[in-house]
C-alpha cells in the first residue's frame, strides 16, 4: 500500500472528530480543504531534505548519517509530545538484522568501508486512542528512514523517496494528532 494510499486511509473523514478508523472505501471523498489546510507542506519538505542529504550518507544502518537520522527523528517526535513505546520508555527499539554484504558507508573518519552492521534501530512512539475500549488496538502508520549508504566510490544513495518522504508524512501526520486535530477511536503507532 502506498503511503499516499496509507495517509488517506488514515485521514480519511477527518473533517469531523473524531473520525472512524475503519479502512476507507475505495471510493472515499477527497480531503476537506479545511483538513488539508492543517498539514503542513513546508516541514514535510524540510524532513525530506534533512534527511536525503548528502551529508548523511544513505542513512545505512550503522553510519554516522544513520545516526544524524535516528537523532533528527527522536527530537522530532519529542518536541511534538509524542509518547514513547520502545521497551524502556523511549522511543528506540532495536533489534538483529541480518548482516548486508556489498554496501559501503561512510564512517567516523569520513572513509569509505563495507557495511557490517547487523543491529537494526525503530523508532516507536503512540497516540493514544479515545475509545477506552479500543485502544489497545493499533493503527499501524511505518516507514523506514535507513537507506543503502553509499557507493564504493562515496556517492550517496539519497533515498529522497525511498523512504525519507513516508517519513516526512508520518511525522506530519504524527503532530496532525498528536496536536488533536482529529482522533481515532483506536490507538495509532507510529
Amino acid at each position: 500500500m502506498s503511503w499516499c494510499r496509507i495517509s488517506a486511509v488514515v485521514l480519511w473523514g477527518c473533517a469531523g472528530s473524531p473520525i472512524s478508523d475503519s479502512a476507507a472505501p475505495q471510493d472515499a471523498p477527497p480531503l476537506s480543504d479545511d483538513v488539508l489546510s492543517l498539514l503542513r507542506a513546508t516541514p514535510m519538505k524540510a524532513h525530506v531534505d534533512f534527511l536525503a542529504h548528502d551529508e548523511l550518507g544513505g542513512r545505512i544502518p550503522g553510519s554516522p548519517g544513520h545516526q544524524q537520522a535516528i537523532d533528527y527523528i527522536h527530537g522530532e517526535l519529542q518536541e511534538m509530545g509524542i509518547q514513547p513505546l520502545g521497551p524502556d520508555g523511549s522511543y528506540l527499539h532495536t533489534y538483529e538484522s541480518s548482516e548486508s554484504t556489498g554496501n559501503w558507508m561512510i564512517d567516523e573518519s569520513g572513509d569509505v568501508v563495507p557495511h557490517t552492521l547487523t543491529q537494526g534501530v525503530n523508532l516507536v512512539g503512540v497516540v493514544p486512542g479515545s475509545d477506552p475500549e479500543l485502544a489497545d488496538e493499533y493503527i499501524l502508520v511505518i516507514s523506514h528512514y535507513d537507506h543503502l549508504g553509499v557507493t564504493e566510490e562515496g556517492d550517496a544513495y539519497n533515498g529522497a523517496f525511498d523512504d525519507a518522504t513516508g517519513v516526512a508524512i508520518g511525522l506530519e501526520l504524527a503532530r496532525f494528532f498528536t496536536e488533536g486535530h482529529a482522533t481515532t477511536r483506536r490507538s495509532l503507532l507510529f
